[in-house]
């Protein structure tokens, strides 16, 4: 978290009593409350999240400054941050997520989050999105290769990616159709189980 961030009581006892009840979990994080320039709670996903990087083609799925990470996890995977200029944590995520990592995200508010001109997220907002754009363009190879249940997605990929570049389409909408052809897929496949 950053300094002028401001952390709620017992937030990490919480976590900590979190994650020592629930071992299979390798990232907890909160809710966060918006202050500063705008005020809101964000709005994110809650309790374990099963197919984390088909919501990771949509967004970060975790408020950075309200993880908790298993560093047993990290040493295994040898995993830390990679150079991916303003988006490090995404980055990060998405690997663990590879990896077969766990994440839960508690469902209160423990974090409040400051939002102002003078962050980097906001000064550098083109470069974060560029480098969130090749994350995400990561994360879809990965999904197409892990998944040889349906077929043509590579065919899919050339096609939809040709009318980003003829700007028929923006590559949200592309990350958007590929992660509701995998969440359908999931759901599919859980009912059948």
């Amino acid at each position: 978290m950053d300094s002028d961030d401001i952390m709620y009581p017992h937030r990490l006892e919480q976590q900590f009593l979190f994650m020592e009840a629930h071992p299979e979990i390798t990232v907890c994080a909160a809710q966060v409350c918006c202050f500063g320039k705008i005020y809101e709670e964000a709005s994110m996903l809650t309790g374990t999240i099963d197919i984390p990087l088909v919501y990771m083609l949509q967004a970060n799925i975790v408020a950075n400054p309200t993880t908790m990470i298993r560093s047993a996890f990290l040493h295994e995977h040898r995993l830390n941050y990679k150079p991916y200029d303003y988006a490090e944590d995404y980055k990060l995520w998405s690997e663990i997520a590879q990896r077969g990592g766990k994440f839960h995200v508690l469902p209160k508010v423990l974090l409040k989050y400051r939002i102002s001109d003078e962050q980097i997220s906001n000064k550098h907002r083109m470069e974060q999105r560029e480098t969130a754009l090749r994350i995400k363009n990561e994360i879809l190879h990965f999904l197409i290769s892990q998944n040889k249940k349906i077929n043509r997605l590579e065919d899919l990929y050339e096609t939809l990616t040709y009318m980003c570049e003829q700007r028929l389409m923006l590559p949200e909408q592309l990350f958007g159709i590929f992660s509701s052809i995998f969440y359908n897929e999931y759901r599919l496949s859980t009912r059948m189980e």
